[in-house]
């Protein structure tokens, strides 16, 4: 095949390489001539800016490129196999690329977030939900959904890659007016003083994206396309998982877990209903563990539990907490105030009525909280985190007598900072027991990991067997 020709596969037609030798070459990176067929079989003819990118993204900012194709490295098959499927061009994973850098997190200051960088309206305009727990735009797999659904409307739209990609860019309403207003149909017909220069830019930038990766895998720097899928399992977790407890429970790194799991914004999931979590299929029968453990225990850092009584209103409420009411609906996901039903408030909200200590006590795992379930008692609430039931009601202001209503909202102390009766003392160790982990003991007991670590001379990977005994206070 002659250096000029096109092969084209499954709808996808692939640019020959120009200026790329052997492994080891020492031939100068070029873009390509200006004559070949460009990505997804369109002529770029804005060859020169075409070539700026590429040099930027070989030579000058190699390794900031690189880190985000290594980044998308276990992502990039399964995105493959969404687009094919799809019947998208393959070459569409790399876009990505040039709007985050592969970066679940990253944000534009117009507000664009994930690592296609949607915008707000956008993502829910694709089935995306955006709010104040969660944002899916973080998330890889549900982002890349929306995207492939943007990208076929707006080629659908267009009918030609150029004006789709720019679109995508710089939102088909403003495609739509330039090329109403010139009368052009297309993309360079319609650029100059109608468009941006980022959106001038954007195509040849993104040809330029592509063709670097290809240039860098053919030089040896890049593996060429041999990454590995990661074989992730989706679990259902009940409202208000902690999702840093749950990562220290089965051993994940959090900034991996997060990585994961980045459409979460607040450490934990939405208090009501049912979310889901990815953990890498290794660590699924942990995860499962963990969760059927913690069943009772509903943390979310900075919210405490009210319980709705006849006559609340968000904008009572809203008052008291020192918050707007909107914000007060979005954390609570619109919920209806229905007398007996729990709501989540801000943690510096006092009560409807009710005596909120002057300091919020620090709870196991950190600020946490807990609904009363049918059945429930001072005493079994008491013993199942591992404080005395005189520290308990003191911290809620109950009688040690008083009934509990399922729904009602409870503070947990830490065993540590809860008043103690001074004849009830604390054990000094611990038998372990199946499926204990050092993080649950050390909550339970009301002390940190780290000392619980330190008291026993253990290290962080050091296995827990069930007879086992650890100290759980300082000797």
């Amino acid at each position: 095949m002659s250096s000029g020709s096109v092969a084209v596969k499954d709808d996808v037609i692939a640019f020959p390489e120009q200026g790329v030798g052997p492994e080891g070459s020492s031939v100068k990176p070029s873009a390509q001539a200006s004559t070949a067929p460009g990505v997804l079989g369109i002529a770029v003819v804005e060859e020169e800016t075409v070539q700026q990118y590429f040099s930027l993204y070989t030579e000058k900012n190699r390794d900031t490129f690189v880190g985000g194709v290594q980044r998308a490295q276990v992502y990039l098959p399964a995105l493959r196999e969404r687009l094919r499927t799809a019947g998208l061009p393959e070459e569409l994973v790399y876009l990505p690329l040039v709007e985050s850098a592969f970066d679940p997190s990253a944000t534009s200051s117009a507000g664009a977030a994930g690592i296609w960088q949607l915008m707000p309206e956008t993502a829910r305009r694709f089935g995306l939900r955006v709010d104040w727990w969660v944002d899916e735009r973080r998330d890889i797999f549900r982002a890349t959904d929306a995207a492939i659904s943007y990208l076929k409307y707006l080629y659908a739209q267009f009918g030609d890659w150029k004006l789709a990609l720019a679109a995508y860019n710089a939102g088909e309403g403003a495609i739509d007016r330039a090329m109403k207003s010139s009368g052009a149909q297309t993309l360079e017909a319609v650029s100059g003083a109608r468009l941006s220069d980022q959106t001038r830019n954007y195509v040849p930038k993104f040809a330029a994206a592509v063709r670097a990766v290809r240039h860098l895998e053919h030089a040896g720097i890049l593996a060429p396309r041999r990454e590995r899928p990661l074989s992730l399992i989706s679990i259902a977790v009940r409202g208000a998982t902690d999702l840093q407890d749950l990562a220290r429970a089965v051993g994940i790194p959090w900034q991996e877990f997060h990585a994961l799991n980045a459409q979460y914004l607040r450490k934990a999931t939405p208090p009501f209903g049912t979310s889901t979590v990815r953990v890498p299929a290794p660590y699924a029968a942990q995860a499962r563990q963990y969760l059927d453990r913690e069943s009772g225990l509903r943390p979310v850092a900075g919210l405490v539990p009210y319980t709705v009584r006849a006559g609340d209103s968000w904008d009572a409420l809203a008052k008291r907490a020192k918050v707007a009411a909107r914000e007060l609906v979005t954390i609570n996901g619109g919920a209806r105030l229905v007398p007996g039903r729990v709501v989540y408030l801000p943690a510096r909200s006092q009560g409807h009525g009710e005596a909120a200590p002057k300091k919020a006590p620090k709870a196991v795992g950190g600020q946490a909280n807990y609904a009363v379930r049918p059945g429930d008692t001072l005493s079994s609430i008491a013993r199942k985190f591992g404080v005395t039931p005189a520290a308990l009601a003191a911290a809620n202001n109950l009688a040690r007598d008083g009934a509990l209503r399922p729904g009602q909202g409870l503070f947990i102390p830490a065993a540590a900072d809860a008043p103690q009766p001074k004849a009830a003392a604390a054990p000094r160790s611990y038998v372990v027991q199946p499926g204990d982990t050092l993080w649950a003991i050390a909550r339970r007991f009301g002390a940190a990991p780290e000392d619980v670590l330190r008291w026993n001379r253990l290290h962080p990977d050091a296995p827990l067997r069930p007879g086992d005994t650890v100290l759980v206070q300082a000797p």
